[in-house]
């Protein structure tokens, strides 16, 4: 029986890229052999063990499932340095790096470069990829289309307010300001933007 679970050992660890040297049949705490075959699992004998992978590529991923491993390509690989991508169906679906969470897909979150007309935030629109939300740095823009239609930033200048509003006829954006207040300074004042 010990022959038999060696003998498993031995290929879950060629499998997996581990060296024979560095497993034990025996589950006891080693620095000579930091993995071991418990019979069920290989599993780490000490807690700086580590498995180390190839990168693989979104239609072979270096991580993955027997029941998925129809040349579909579902499961984990490493795109680039630093970065860890979850593939499904051999494209990359989701891509985790020092940039964010980038979603490849219809709706979700996205880190591409920052822009007034190239969302980063997507609602679930079917065939948009230009409807969201995006911004430069100190701005949120509303995006319809790949186009500007509304955007907040930090103003502090007297009578102007933080928004700014699509003007179909200036066809540009307009700073919307704050009018006079009605009736003797009590109750409302409007908002405007320029004629």
């Amino acid at each position: 029986m010990k022959r038999l679970i060696s003998s498993i050992a031995l290929a879950l660890c060629l499998f997996m890229g581990i060296a024979e040297a560095q497993i034990s049949t025996s589950c006891i705490p080693s620095t000579r052999q930091p993995w071991c075959f418990d019979g069920a699992n290989i599993r780490p004998t000490r807690s700086t063990s580590q498995v180390l992978i190839n990168n693989g590529t979104a239609t072979a991923p270096s991580w993955g499932w027997l029941a998925d491993n129809d040349g579909t390509g579902t499961g984990f690989y490493r795109p680039a340095a630093d970065e860890i991508s979850i593939t499904r169906n051999g494209a990359e679906l989701i891509t985790i790096s020092n940039f964010g969470l980038n979603i490849r897909s219809l709706g979700g979150i996205r880190n591409v470069t920052p822009s007034a007309t190239v969302p980063t935030l997507l609602p679930n629109i079917t065939g948009s990829q230009t409807t969201g939300m995006g911004g430069l740095a100190g701005t949120i823009s509303l995006i319809i289309d790949g186009a500007e239609f509304a955007r907040i930033d930090g103003s502090t200048t007297a009578t102007q307010t933080r928004f700014l509003i699509y003007d179909v006829d200036n066809a540009t954006l307009e700073r919307v300001t704050v009018g006079a207040a009605d009736s003797g300074g009590v109750g409302f004042k409007y908002l405007r933007i320029p004629n």
